[in-house]
């Protein structure tokens, strides 16, 4: 289990890898990897829960929840966020040359072409950005990314969000927090 740093304030991010269990599905795997992190962070009782929309909450043994919690996983790692403040998204992916050929399924008009290092780049940003705006109906390719400013927006609104990339082992991890207006 690793803590990562983030730069930014009050908001941590923890990676572990998912261990191999031959016993376990893919996504039991994921969870009990989540769990393994939750329970590294937290030291009163919790449970993980969903939103109806899916989005993971965070609820405590007195019934309350924690503000801001984002997940997310690749193959062989698990990656959590706690914010304080502020609303967090976070996606954590390998590159892989499949980004290629589903690239016009997420890519908006204008962010065509590239390599597998920028598809990357657009893909865990607009993961990021979805988990962290919480908008229910979003389609990704409405998610509009700028990595020369680390920034996105979505079209048609005027919420816009701070983006910011980092290298893990073969992994790059995207975070995502709104910018205030």
């Amino acid at each position: 289990m690793t803590e990562i740093e983030t730069g930014l304030d009050g908001v941590s991010l923890t990676v572990s890898p998912i261990l191999p269990a031959p016993e376990l599905s893919r996504r039991e795997k994921e969870k009990a990897a989540v769990q393994t992190i939750l329970s590294h962070l937290i030291t009163q009782p919790f449970s993980l829960t969903h939103t109806p929309e899916g989005a993971p909450r965070l609820v405590f043994g007195n019934g309350q929840t924690a503000p801001h919690i984002s997940v997310s996983h690749s193959r062989l790692l698990a990656a959590v966020a706690l914010s304080r403040d502020i609303a967090i998204g976070i996606d954590i992916e390998q590159p892989r040359p499949r980004l290629n050929d589903i690239a016009p399924k997420f890519l908006a008009p204008g962010e065509q072409g590239g390599d597998t290092n920028r598809l990357l780049r657009l893909w865990t940003a607009k993961e990021a950005v979805f988990k962290a705006a919480g908008i229910p109906g979003l389609l990704i390719t409405h998610i509009i990314v700028d990595t020369s400013s680390a920034t996105a927006s979505i079209a048609s609104t005027q919420q816009t969000f701070s983006l910011k990339w980092i290298d893990y082992q073969d992994h790059l991890i995207a975070l995502a927090t709104p910018i205030s207006q």
